[in-house]
């Protein structure tokens, strides 16, 4: 809605749907067969079909399958938050999920106290492009 926090960071996010197992047809999922992608992808196809026909009175199957795409190719896995008592949670990052891989990148989130702090672990410089190895080895 046009009053939701969340508004002015839905409407940066690009119209078309991201390249997504979620958007790929049966044949293009199966394949995948033989590769440990394929039981992930028949899974959250199936969890968006659920979905779609849960909220069919609400919400059209091409916008649920637009926001779960840019959810799931966005959404980062943080740990550590007030209430969370184990494991980790899956969670939009406005800014941050325009940060591309580099897996040799130092730098990391620290939580401080109900904010996440994104640490740089080396210099950078105007135009650098700032790169994260989305929590591999931190």
């Amino acid at each position: 809605s046009l009053y939701s926090k969340w508004y002015s960071y839905a409407r940066t996010l690009p119209m078309e749907e991201p390249n997504s197992t979620m958007t790929w047809d049966s044949a293009e999922i199966a394949a995948l067969l033989g590769t440990s992608a394929h039981a992930q992808a028949r899974s959250l196809r199936k969890q968006l079909l659920r979905l779609c026909s849960r909220l069919s009175g609400s919400f059209d199957c091409f916008e649920l399958r637009w926001a779960a795409s840019h959810y799931w190719s966005r959404a980062l896995a943080v740990s550590g938050l007030p209430g969370i008592t184990s494991g980790s949670v899956r969670a939009l990052l406005p800014a941050v999920d325009l940060i591309n891989f580099d897996a040799e990148s130092k730098n990391y989130f620290h939580l401080a106290g109900d904010t996440i702090v994104y640490i740089a672990g080396s210099d950078y410089f105007t135009g650098d492009e700032i790169c994260d190895n989305y929590g591999g080895a931190k």
